[in-house]
């Protein structure tokens, strides 16, 4: 398959991981299939499903809204007026040119990879049951990304496989932009 070409988003860049835990312990990964191996390679992950334990909190860094990668994601994929026009984004209700809300949330899903996921067990998510979009956000917007662990049970039907509720947040100066909730599956370090 050829790359489409199109805007390359830079400002995900600027996202880096925090620090690190201690080193890692083996953790239980599942294959394709769903059967349960060991994770003991240099790629060993440092998050499973034991980390993510209710009431867990991670800081996913900061980032601010650049204005011509904003544009471009809103040309192609939520072509609104308020989204793509100054003067229709002042006559919105929103007050002027804003992000689309699927923009701020796949900022924040660069953060949540940079900072947990890329170093997990992850096995992807079934969904979610909330997505708020609280207030727009504008260029030069700095938003402040976070998550929270709300509940975790592990799974009936596979031992080795762990369900994480997670609320997602996305700051601007201390005011919430981005709310949602979500459930993750994780990999276990014991079956």
């Amino acid at each position: 398959m050829v790359p489409r070409e199109g805007p390359v988003f830079t400002n995900l860049a600027r996202i880096r991981p925090g620090n690190r835990r201690s080193p890692p312990t083996p953790v239980r990964t599942l294959s394709p299939r769903g059967a349960a191996g060991t994770c003991d390679d240099v790629g060993m992950a440092t998050i499973a499903y034991e980390d993510l334990t209710p009431g867990r909190v991670f800081d996913l860094g900061k980032t601010a809204i650049d204005r011509e990668e904003m544009l471009a994601f809103n040309a192609r994929f939520d072509p609104q007026p308020f989204h793509l026009d100054e003067e229709a984004g002042r006559n919105s209700v929103l007050g002027g040119l804003c992000a689309s809300g699927w923009f701020t949330a796949s900022l924040w899903m660069r953060a949540y990879v940079d900072h947990v996921l890329g170093d997990s067990t992850s096995q992807g998510s079934p969904g979610g049951n909330e997505l708020t979009w609280l207030a727009p956000v504008f260029p030069g917007d700095v938003l402040h990304f976070g998550m929270e662990v709300t509940g975790q049970r592990r799974s009936r039907s596979k031992p080795n496989l762990g369900l994480v509720e997670i609320t997602g947040t996305a700051d601007r100066d201390g005011d919430r932009v981005l709310r949602f909730s979500f459930v993750g599956m994780f990999g276990t370090r014991e079956s």
